[in-house]
């Protein structure tokens, strides 16, 4: 397979990807500072069972911090795709500059994908709930 110069569609979006995770890295301050002001989850607070996403913005302060280990056990989905978006925001453009694609999603999702995922969902919402995040 010979090197083909990417696409301008595919360096549009790898630099876009880095300049987003780039920006959410330089305002870790003020993301950490703007965590102290977000509301309790109104599903908790009406119900006292956590929703899907609880632990999310104290997983992202974590990940912010470098804390890895805390960022998972507050909210490991959210802890997991954080740290995707960083990785891939920085390995994105090397990729493309080496000549990988895009990779194609089918549309519509095959079943055993959307199977996945959703086992996924209810994996994490069960131990955010076995926790008590």
């Amino acid at each position: 397979m010979a090197w083909a110069p990417p696409s301008r569609e595919a360096r549009s979006l790898s630099l876009l990807w880095l300049t987003a995770t780039v920006c959410a890295l330089l305002l870790r301050p003020l993301w950490v500072a703007l965590a102290a002001f977000s509301p309790a989850c109104p599903f908790r607070e009406w119900t006292n069972i956590p929703c899907l996403s609880c632990g999310t913005t104290r997983s992202a302060v974590e990940l912010l911090s470098g804390n890895l280990a805390e960022a998972l056990a507050y909210n490991p989905l959210a802890a997991a795709g954080g740290a995707v978006f960083v990785i891939g925001g920085v390995a994105a453009p090397l990729w493309i500059a080496a000549g990988g694609r895009i990779p194609e999603i089918p549309s519509p999702l095959p079943v055993r994908w959307r199977l996945l995922a959703a086992g996924v969902l209810a994996a994490n919402w069960v131990y955010l709930i076995v926790r008590g995040v």
